[in-house]
């Protein structure tokens, strides 16, 4: 996958001055940091089935404050939190430590412009690590930027050595952008594109009956989507947390050698997400790794595994309250963390303060143990990417339950859209935090969709069909996105009036 022979990704690494020895070639620091770069980056292909392998160049830049990160001469952005979180999964073995606000500036003056980085070697060097880690999982967050139209002539001709002699012959049909548009919204769902026969052969059979790419797409999603959310953990850490063997792992939650506790806690995170998002999950395993630090987890989305975290330890429990509002109830604590589904400031207890415990129940405050820690932490993985767990098998599953009320309703709907179709606009909404969980009202939006064009600029429209401005060119049988914006002008009609209510109350 990364041989010679694929074509490169140019990866740029612009570095503030303060790290400008990082750039500096001779420098053995500088050397490490380059090679963990590739190394990682390399795997990410690896994992993703990328064709081509990363040519990186490092420079210093007067107009970066701490690191930017571009890939095909396109800045990839990053948030301060993923910038915060990675730093102290590198540099800190417990929770507790970090400020919840800290900014790459606050990074730099702590802990680089007193650092001498030039006498570095071979040693572990958490700085080093910690920037090679933030390009990988920066890289990570959108590897549809990967792709460029070298690997995209680089997957066609590799394809072409493997399929049928009648489909060579066919081969003239094929659009270079079509295919680069789809294996992006593959990638863009965490999907692997490593199966290129399959992939390419579904392309060939879609153009030939002249389907629109989106069913394409999402036939490819549906085909190739991994059926199982996975929680990745230092292996001791699973033990210890999970009560679990290592010869029983990797193992579902669900299954009968975890405590029923357990399971009891991951069947009402399942039931919440439901009622939250209307996404149903699928199975949930737990599976060790070698390659994360102690007393760490990461969540794998499809095939792409989220930034690691640093777990609760097994004595201590997380409260949802800050320290100055524990401290009024007399409640001492000396450190605090962030909650991993919402980034708020909780305090941080021991598991064996009777006396603190039964404070914060008379108070109605809630707290989290490790597992607990854990399933907050799967929670804003799924809310962040919920539209990558959905596909046509699930969204076929929900319509034919809503078959047994609606049959009239689900008939009509399917002789208007394909259920490629039904399926791209509920992960349209879903990928703007936008539940699905009411699918009638959303099959119905379908139903009536319909528009008008004119120009907004001149007019007030009170048509309830969706109005597009009359200069726009756009194909009104594959335009999922003007769907998607009828459907959320509609909730919006229905869920407003009941917001407002519940404020006035």
């Amino acid at each position: 996958m990364g041989n010679q022979n694929t074509p490169s990704v140019p990866v740029v690494i612009e570095l503030a001055p303060t790290l400008s020895i990082l750039a500096t070639k001779e420098n053995p620091a500088a050397q490490g940091f380059r090679r963990k770069i590739e190394t990682g980056v390399s795997k990410v292909f690896i994992d993703l089935g990328i064709p081509g392998r990363p040519s990186i160049e490092i420079r210093t830049s007067q107009a970066v404050e701490a690191i930017r990160i571009l890939v095909h001469d396109f800045p990839q952005p990053y948030s301060e939190e993923l910038f915060r979180n990675l730093w102290e999964y590198c540099s800190q073995s417990s929770l507790g430590y970090l400020p919840l606000q800290y900014s790459p500036g606050d990074w730099l003056r702590e802990n680089v412009l007193n650092s001498d980085l030039s006498t570095e070697a071979e040693q572990p060097n958490p700085i080093v690590d910690f920037l090679a880690l933030l390009v990988i999982e920066v890289i990570k967050q959108r590897p549809e930027q990967l792709l460029g139209s070298e690997q995209v002539v680089y997957h066609i001709e590799r394809a072409r050595q493997k399929i049928s002699e009648d489909k060579k012959s066919e081969g003239d049909i094929l659009q270079k952008d079509q295919i680069e548009q789809i294996v992006k919204y593959l990638l863009n769902l965490k999907i692997s594109i490593a199966d290129f026969l399959t992939i390419t052969e579904n392309i060939y059979e879609g153009v030939i009956q002249n389907l629109p790419s989106s069913h394409i797409e999402e036939t490819l999603a549906t085909l190739l989507r991994p059926k199982t959310i996975e929680i990745i953990m230092d292996a001791d850490y699973l033990q210890h947390v999970f009560n679990v063997t290592q010869d029983a792992l990797p193992i579902s939650i669900y299954d009968s050698k975890i405590e029923g506790k357990v399971r009891e806690q991951f069947i009402l995170l399942t039931n919440g997400i439901f009622y939250e998002l209307g996404i149903r999950l699928p199975d949930i395993v737990l599976a060790p790794s070698s390659s994360l630090k102690k007393n760490t987890f990461s969540i794998k989305i499809n095939d792409t595994l989220c930034t690691p975290r640093i777990g609760l330890q097994t004595h201590q429990l997380l409260v949802n309250a800050t320290k100055e509002r524990l401290a009024q109830s007399e409640i001492a604590i000396s450190m605090t963390a962030a909650n991993p589904s919402n980034n708020t400031e909780c305090g941080l207890i021991e598991k064996n303060d009777e006396s603190a415990i039964k404070k914060i129940k008379e108070i109605g405050l809630f707290s989290w143990d490790a597992v607990g820690f854990i399933i907050l932490t799967l929670a804003s993985e799924i809310r962040k990417n919920a539209h990558c767990l959905l596909d046509t098998d699930t969204v076929e599953y929900e319509l034919a339950l809503l078959h047994q009320a609606f049959p009239e309703l689900i008939f009509s709907v399917l002789e208007t859209v394909s259920i490629e179709r039904v399926t791209k606009i509920l992960r349209s909404l879903l990928k703007e935090e936008i539940s699905i969980r009411d699918l009638r009202a959303i099959l119905e939006r379908i139903l009536t969709y319909d528009y008008i064009l004119t120009d907004l600029g001149k007019y007030i429209v009170f048509d309830d069909r969706l109005a597009i401005h009359e200069s726009l060119n756009f194909n009104p049988q594959d335009d999922v996105y003007n769907y998607v914006q009828h459907v959320r002008a509609g909730l919006k009609k229905i869920y407003k009036p009941q917001i407002y209510l519940r404020t006035r109350k």
